[in-house]
């Protein structure tokens, strides 16, 4: 799926975004990993942005979290 116009920031975090789906997985990326990722990250109040991303050799993604009170 192609999101044209939108940066990785935007789509990366959407329900059902995935860069595996192909004919060799037969299409079964489900892509909500990280939508659910997002959802646990900000239900604690927390925030998680790409730290960097290199195509091929894989994705860094920033996680903060408030300290436990």
């Amino acid at each position: 799926m192609r999101y044209s116009g939108s940066t990785p920031q935007q789509i990366i975090f959407q329900p059902g975004f995935t860069t595996k789906y192909n004919d060799e997985n037969g299409g079964t990326a489900a892509g909500s990993g990280l939508s659910h990722v997002r959802e646990i990250v900000h239900s604690l109040d927390g925030e998680i942005a790409i730290g960097s991303s290199e195509e091929g050799i894989g994705t860094t993604f920033i996680v903060r979290l408030r300290p436990a009170k």
